[in-house]
Formats: structure tokens, sequence, C-alpha cells
């Protein structure tokens, strides 16, 4: 990444670093293998991801296709993880309440249901 000066959300090329391509592609690479990065740090990455896809800022104005192309793949896997980790949260919550119930059922049981249950999620094609 070119490091510029900070700057405000939208304002390009001011918002911190350029994202090239090959950012992009480091980045899903890292939202693929479960790479820890701080919330601080994912918060920035998504709304610089945003800005390209965003024709309303200067950044997205200026993108190249094959660029809002990859940023929108990086979107959405941020989105999957995303529904993933709600899967896993709920099936957290389900086990706290069979718990109370007496079901001999373990949290790795319920996990493996939910990445399970989020792998086949389908999304519905919206018109």
């Amino acid at each position: 990444m070119s490091e510029t000066p900070g700057g405000k959300a939208g304002d390009a090329p001011d918002d911190g670093p350029e994202l090239r391509r090959s950012d992009l592609n480091t980045l899903a690479r890292a939202l693929r293998a479960d790479w820890p990065i701080p919330d601080s740090i994912r918060r920035t990455l998504l709304q610089q991801v945003i800005d390209l896809v965003d024709p309303e800022t200067e950044r997205g104005a200026k993108a190249s296709p094959r660029l809002k192309l990859s940023a929108l793949k990086v979107l959405q896997q941020f989105n999957s993880l995303s529904l993933r980790q709600q899967a896993v949260d709920l099936a957290r919550e389900q086990l706290e309440l069979r718990k109370g119930t007496g079901k001999a059922e373990t949290l790795a049981d319920l996990v493996a249901e939910a990445e399970a249950a989020a792998e086949s999620y389908q999304p519905e094609e919206r018109p």
C-alpha cells in the first residue's frame, strides 16, 4: 500500500493508504485464512473498500472496474464471515438454552451444525 497522509472518510487520496488490487487480494486471503485483524484496522479497511465501490466518493469515481470487482469480492467475504459468526453465536446461545433442559450436546456439536448451516446458506436472489 502506498502511504498518504490521513484524512476524513471518503476523501481520496488523503484517506489513508491507497488500496491496490494486490492489497485487496492479500486482504481476501487474510479473511479466508481467518487471520486476526484488530477491530480498528478492520473498520478502516472495510471503509476503504466501501469507498472503492461507491461511485460518489473520489476513490470510487477513479477506481478501475477490475479494482472495483476485487473490492466487491472482499466485501462479499466480510459479509460471509459475518454470517458465519452469527451462526456460531446463535449455536452458542442454543447450547446455553439446551444446557438448562439437560440435553447432552456439546458446544463442538452445535458449532459444527452452525458451520454446516452457514456453508449451505444461499441468499435469495433479488430482482
